[in-house]
């Protein structure tokens, strides 16, 4: 049961209405959406206080949330941005989604982005396994081949999923839910 969805892009809102009809939908990020302070990075990193929301959208679904998913801004890792590559403002944003899980107390929380992230100039994941490890989680990440999973793409991706109840293990989940055969675009949207 999807209740909330975030995205500052109008246009991808629409498209999520169509396929998940979440309960409320904002236009906007996460930072225009919590109030959170951190001091420290890495292992060290903790949150000044507790993070709150402070959007009234967004507050009416803190309680219950079972797992919250996101995929901050992955232009300011892509290998195609030779401008701000690794120093992007928009990469920070990694960091709203550990402060949105702990506002949330989300049971389980799932980020996703570029493998490149791990090359981010501030160490938003670190900064974030820190963030969230400090705040009660397990947590754990991995670069995972989307082909192996039953994604129609060939692309990787850098899963982080941290949870309340014990470390997860990305490569045991990865390898029950992989296809014996990769599956082509066809094989997903052939039929529309």
């Amino acid at each position: 049961n999807v209740v909330f969805a975030a995205d500052q892009n109008q246009n991808a809102l629409d498209v999520y209405e169509r396929n998940a009809g979440p309960g409320d939908m904002l236009k906007g990020n996460l930072w225009q959406m919590l109030d959170f302070q951190i001091s420290g990075m890495g292992s060290q990193a903790s949150f000044v206080g507790q993070p709150s929301i402070v959007n009234p959208i967004m507050a009416r679904h803190i309680a219950g949330v079972d797992v919250l998913i996101g995929g901050p801004p992955c232009k300011g890792h892509s290998s195609l941005n030779n401008h701000t590559r690794g120093n992007d403002p928009r990469n920070v944003l990694y960091l709203a989604m550990a402060a949105a899980a702990v506002a949330f107390d989300a049971r389980s929380v799932i980020i996703e982005n570029v493998p490149r992230v791990l090359n981010d100039n501030r160490r938003v994941v670190e900064t974030a396994m820190g963030l969230l490890k400090n705040s009660g989680y397990a947590v754990s990440d991995e670069v995972v081949n989307c082909q192996e999973i039953g994604m129609p793409q060939t692309r990787k991706r850098h899963l982080m999923i941290a949870t309340k109840y014990g470390r997860p293990d990305i490569p045991a989940v990865t390898k029950a839910i992989s296809t014996p055969t990769y599956r082509t675009l066809s094989w997903a949207i052939g039929d529309l």
